[in-house]
């Protein structure tokens, strides 16, 4: 009797010959051998089983002997538990070239289309709760880890989360914009309590008589001899 990774088209012949490479027998006394199925292969003779093509390889043919027949998944794409297929990734999923799965986009992060190769971050001011195909603006607030979070005064919505106005701009509260706004010509920025401020500024605030500032700034400085702020008119002598 024939053992095992081996064959005789003769039942009771002494003679057995050894299964080729891309088949396998795994039982004794039989007469053919089979083929190795899709997904599969073996490249050595005598074989009683073939062996799974890697993790994110596949191979549709049967009968594979080489293991370089084991094609890999392009971007985008993730190989199916019994490797016989490239499985196409849905949209808030992505995978790299030679992924044997689909991963889920992570918070504040998506994937508009399915078969993506990569997440992106969330436009400023938006965000989502991860494996997301779109972001969404909550109106005046910033998702983080999932939830929207209201800006306070002085700060805008950044990419991760709500950040401080630089000096010579501010924000009112629950600002969805990803910049602050600058402070118009004549004012400064300043904190609540009306003092100039370069970081987390609420407020911009008029220039006092004899002094003046250009677009953006964060304080307000002294005219110089002989000239007069326009807006109050009071010349420095």
């Amino acid at each position: 009797m024939c053992s095992a990774g081996k064959y005789s088209t003769a039942a009771g012949s002494p003679s057995c010959s050894s299964c080729t490479a891309g088949k396998f027998n795994e039982q004794e006394g039989q007469q053919a051998c089979k083929f190795c199925a899709s997904g599969k292969y073996s490249s050595l003779q005598e074989q009683v089983s073939c062996s799974d093509c890697f993790d994110g390889y596949t191979s549709t043919q049967a009968g594979t002997s080489v293991l370089t027949s084991c094609t890999r998944c392009e971007a985008g794409k993730a190989s199916s538990s019994d490797h016989k297929n490239c499985i196409l990734c849905d949209a808030g999923f992505f995978a790299s070239a030679g992924a044997s799965e689909c991963v889920g986009c992570s918070v504040n992060m998506y994937a508009e289309y399915a078969g993506s190769e990569r997440c992106l971050n969330c436009p400023a001011g938006t965000g989502s709760l991860g494996k997301a195909s779109e972001c969404n603006d909550c109106g005046g607030v910033r998702k983080s880890n999932g939830d929207c979070i209201e800006c306070t005064e002085g700060k805008f919505a950044g990419t991760a989360m709500c950040e401080d106005c630089e000096g010579g701009t501010s924000s009112p509260a629950g600002n969805s914009q990803p910049f602050c706004l600058s402070c118009a010509v004549g004012k400064f920025s300043a904190s609540n309590s009306g003092e100039s401020c370069t970081s987390g500024c609420t407020n911009c605030v008029s220039c006092i008589a004899g002094k003046f500032a250009s677009r953006g700034s964060s304080e307000c400085l002294q005219c110089a001899s002989g000239k007069v702020s326009k807006k109050w008119q009071k010349k420095i002598f």
